[in-house]
């Protein structure tokens, strides 16, 4: 079936920056048919259960643009990293048009340190400089979710961004455009040799990530990721379910606010993995870390607003809130670890430095149903991330 006419180079200008639209390998892109790419799928088992004691309603409603995010990703989803980039550039004094250098200049903040922004931050020189239809600048937001398939991106751009710029981008670069329906387009590898396919992001500086993606017009979204997840988003796009419908990673991430800039979830949490498990088992064999009655989460959450710390700790005026989360099994499960848990951040070492977790910073916990929320204040707000994503310190747990 004929698919909707692909845009003309003569289309909307992006109203943002003027382009230098690179046409030298246009008419490369004009003999360039659809090809069947090696698909290779990744099968992972996410354990379930657990969350039977805790009711529907008991899930905190989300709001902001978090909840606009959960609601376009799949909800089979494990992991979440999200980025309000348009509130990061708010606070730390950045435009659309502000230079790449100025730009990344102005992320040494404390909250520009914490947050690091999208995933198109490395690449912002390269885009400039390439004409890109869009770069970090003109994100408003974006999300990565990690699933048994593979991962997904989805960037939420600003209303003047040209998308049908975007498409004669990818084109040009070998990529093979097919209508989706919705107005949306599609955007996928053709017959191209190798060398070309490994060449072919220099027009415009896109990332590799630029390989296989949907763009949605309409609700201005641009979706990067695995073919199984880019196969179905236009599904869940038209209301299929999101990730709204995940309780355990909704519920991880509900203590979201309207000054969130950043939300990092992952179920089963970090600290059950085999690199925590590693980092602990070295750590324990020279210093002992003190993990001693830590329960073991079902979900964790790493959230940072720009309201500032809430434990009004040593960090200092100006630096991000920062909230940490972990969702048990059962009340009984996260009052025991509660008391576990004081004990661990007043006495513990973390695995990383071997040293002690106070060096990181303050704490303040507390227990709402089978969550054990953490308040801290960060001596270095640069650790967000890593904490996060290792599952030590604050989220450290024996498992």
């Amino acid at each position: 079936m004929p698919g909707r006419p692909l845009p003309t180079p003569d289309g909307p200008p992006s109203g943002r920056r003027p382009r230098a639209r690179l046409v030298a390998v246009v008419a490369l892109a004009a003999g360039v048919a659809l090809a069947v790419v090696l698909v290779v799928v990744l099968v992972v088992v996410r354990p379930g259960g657990g969350d039977d004691d805790v009711p529907t309603d008991a899930v905190p409603a989300q709001v902001g643009r978090v909840s606009e995010a959960l609601e376009v990703l799949p909800s089979d989803a494990t992991s979440l990293v999200f980025v309000d980039r348009q509130a990061l550039a708010d606070d730390v004094g950045v435009d659309r048009t502000t230079p790449p250098d100025a730009y990344a200049a102005a992320l040494r903040s404390p909250l520009g340190r914490a947050v690091r922004g999208t995933d198109l931050l490395g690449s912002l020189r390269a885009m400039d400089a390439g004409g890109a239809a869009y770069d970090e600048r003109d994100v408003e937001w974006a999300a990565t979710a990690g699933t048994p398939e593979g991962s997904i991106t989805v960037h939420r751009v600003a209303d003047d961004v040209d998308l049908d710029g975007l498409v004669l981008d990818l084109s040009a670069s070998g990529l093979a455009a097919t209508d989706v329906g919705g107005d949306r387009t599609r955007l996928s590898p053709g017959p191209l040799s190798p060398a070309a396919v490994t060449t072919a992001g220099a027009l415009g500086g896109y990332p590799p990530s630029f390989r296989d993606v949907l763009v949605d017009p309409v609700r201005h979204l641009v979706v990067t990721g695995s073919r199984e997840l880019l196969d179905r988003e236009p599904a869940v796009l038209d209301g299929g379910e999101g990730l709204t419908d995940d309780r355990l990673l909704d519920e991880a991430v509900g203590a979201e606010t309207g000054d969130t800039v950043m939300v990092l979830a992952q179920a089963p949490p970090a600290c059950t993995g085999e690199r925590a498990r590693a980092a602990r088992e070295r750590a324990e064999a020279q210093v002992g870390l003190g993990l001693e009655g830590l329960g073991v989460p079902e979900a964790t959450a790493v959230l940072v607003d720009a309201g500032g710390a809430p434990s009004g700790g040593s960090s200092g005026a100006g630096g991000p809130g920062v909230r940490a989360r972990l969702v048990f099994a059962s009340t009984d499960a996260a009052a025991a670890d509660l008391a576990a848990r004081r004990g661990y951040v007043a006495g513990g070492r973390y695995a990383a430095a071997q040293a002690p977790v106070r060096d990181l910073g303050t704490a303040v916990l507390r227990q709402e149903g089978r969550v054990v929320d953490l308040d801290l204040d960060l001596v270095d707000p640069g650790t967000v991330r890593d904490l996060a994503s290792t599952g030590d310190g604050f989220l450290a747990c024996p498992g």
